[in-house]
């Protein structure tokens, strides 16, 4: 756990920049947030999810006042208590607590260059009686400047050629939230608290690409630009019930509701121009999505004796569906028509319930905790654009064991093992094929099943004047849904898709130094290496490939005596 009000930057950062120092964490200089180097995880609101970080936690993040929250909390080994979804672990993000009679504010201003914009956040923590409220909201502009990439095909054989493929993309958007929590003590043992979220975004980009493939006796080429706006709107809410015992005030019942709805709508034109034997006529793409999930929950904690029990249930129903068309110009008749082969429509119906039970105990300087969750999912997916229907069930039981050692000293070394699960995203699904690009042409896999990961952690720290986090974690997967490709000599096109046929090992090394180097002067220094050995198929062959990711950031914080 980061404590962010011991940190002084907290009173002038944001909380992404505050995630910098976080153990285990790490943000590149394009703002994405990793977890153990993995982008796969979940980021958590006081223990529950929330609607304005799972759309655009990159916008919540940045403008949210790292003040208006009292710590982050990092688990690399989830309690059964967490969904089992997000491969890397969770993240929770602790807000203040609530202040006595009276109230607190904090407003907070940043900006970034060359990558980012301005942006503004602001808190209001608010108790009167047994009345609490509070309210929390932002908003920023952000800019990524242009960037240049390339990618490269040589292919031997009958008709050997060679692709050459140079692309510029510039993005730029904003995005802005706001969210309240109400409470309401009814007696000293009942809890009511209710909340509402509202978030949105509009992202533009610009991306030009220059394509040539040249061959023994012809070259073939084209320039596409594509200009791309969509936008974003959602909302989420939620009613928590708590209810306390008098004999026993670690007994703790909790029932809760949850609903989120998000909307989405983009518009991507396509122009073509200098061809070379090309005949590709330019083409518009709409898409309107809509995504709705209810959640309901029940959670238990009692003690037994000396052990520490908690045990739930929990519902997730979600629906997702989606309304893509293709608008293809007629140069006869000068308009776009629509191209009834590149539309893709579908319907998502997904139900995941699950239960789990944990048991914590501590013998002197050691603690135990470990448990397990078994999750059952149901889903049933209508591509009515390709006729392809899937009904797809399956069940996981997840367990969890975490062994903790604290010493007089202050020092701490932990062991771990769980199991993270990753079930296959609708794009990964959706058998639509994808011709946007006339030389990679990319469609899903109906028939993908869940990725499960094991991972195993070890870690040591002490935190004292100067404080030092180290982590090693093995894990291993060997049925990712990973991309394959297959190269056709025919059409001199590249198709890809996903299968579970992906196998990957990763060695992370996760280090967090925090110094005191003089009285006034503290440096943070936050970094890791990863290994990762992945096998994955390409042309119908098990291609295996290694490679080495790392990362460092180092903070410093200089505090000024005070003068008189």
């Amino acid at each position: 756990m980061y404590s962010t009000e011991a940190d002084p930057e907290s009173k002038f950062s944001s909380v992404l920049e505050i995630m910098r120092k976080v153990p285990f964490l790490a943000v590149d200089g394009q703002e994405n947030l990793t977890m153990k180097g993995s982008s796969s995880y979940r980021i958590l609101i006081n223990g529950k999810p929330s609607g304005m970080v799972d759309n655009d936690p990159k916008s919540f993040l940045r403008s949210l006042p790292a003040s208006s929250i009292q710590s982050i909390e990092v688990y690399t080994t989830p309690p059964a208590k967490y969904d089992a979804e997000g491969l890397g672990g969770v993240i929770n993000i602790v807000t203040t607590k609530r202040v006595g009679e009276g109230y607190k504010g904090n407003v907070n201003l940043n900006g970034a260059y060359p990558n980012g914009g301005p942006g503004a956040g602001l808190s209001f923590t608010a108790t009167h009686k047994k009345f609490g409220v509070e309210l929390f909201g932002g908003s920023n502009l952000y800019y990524n400047p242009s960037f240049d990439g390339s990618t490269y095909r040589s292919t031997t054989g009958a008709v050997p050629s060679t692709l050459n493929v140079t692309e510029n993309t510039q993005r730029n958007g904003h995005g802005r939230y706001i969210g309240t929590q109400f409470s309401y003590d009814i007696d000293s043992l009942q809890l009511l608290t209710a909340q509402l979220n509202f978030n949105g975004s509009l992202n533009k980009s610009k991306y030009g690409r220059f394509s040539q493939l040249l061959l023994e006796d012809e070259t073939q080429q084209f320039r596409q630009q594509t200009d791309s706006k969509g936008n974003g709107n959602g909302f989420d809410g939620g009613l928590n019930y708590q209810l306390g015992f008098k004999k026993d005030k670690a007994r703790l019942l909790t029932v809760s509701y949850r609903y989120m709805q998000y909307k989405t709508r983009s518009n991507v034109e396509n122009t073509f121009y200098d061809t070379i034997n090309y005949a590709l006529p330019d083409f518009n793409q709409i898409n309107n999505t809509a995504f709705i999930e209810q959640t309901g929950q029940v959670d238990y904690v009692q003690n037994i004796k000396k052990v520490k029990m908690e045990a739930g249930i929990k519902a997730i129903f979600r629906e997702n569906n989606s309304h893509f068309n293709t608008l293809e110009f007629d140069p006869v008749l000068e308009q776009f028509i629509a191209d009834g082969d590149r539309q893709n429509e579908f319907e998502n119906k997904q139900s995941i319930l699950s239960a789990y039970n944990t048991y914590s105990f501590a013998l002197k300087t050691w603690s135990f905790k470990f448990g397990a969750r078994l999750e059952q999912t149901y889903t049933d997916i209508d591509f009515s654009s390709t006729q392809t229907t899937i009904k797809n069930n399956y069940f996981n039981l997840v367990p969890s064991i975490v062994i903790n050692k604290n010493n007089k000293n202050g020092s701490y070394f932990n062991i771990g093992y769980n199991q993270r699960l990753k079930r296959p995203g609708i794009n990964r699904l959706n058998p639509f094929v994808d011709r946007s690009d006339p030389n990679f042409i990319e469609s899903g896999n109906p028939d993908l099943q869940p990725s499960l990961m094991h991972s195993f952690d070890l870690g040591y720290g002490i935190n004292k004047k100067q404080s030092v986090n180290i982590g090693l974690t093995y894990a291993f997967a060997d049925n990712l849904d990973l991309k394959t490709s297959r190269y056709d000599s025919v059409s001199r096109i590249t198709y890809t898709t996903y299968e579970n046929s992906g196998k990957i090992d990763a060695l992370m090394l996760n280090a967090n130094f925090n110094l005191a180097i003089t009285k006034s002067l503290r440096t943070v220094v936050n970094g890791s290496v990863s290994h990762f050995w992945i096998e994955s198929a390409v042309d119908v062959r098990d291609i295996k490939t290694q490679r080495t990711l790392y990362n460092a950031s180092v903070s410093n914080t200089y505090t000024f005596k005070k003068i008189g």
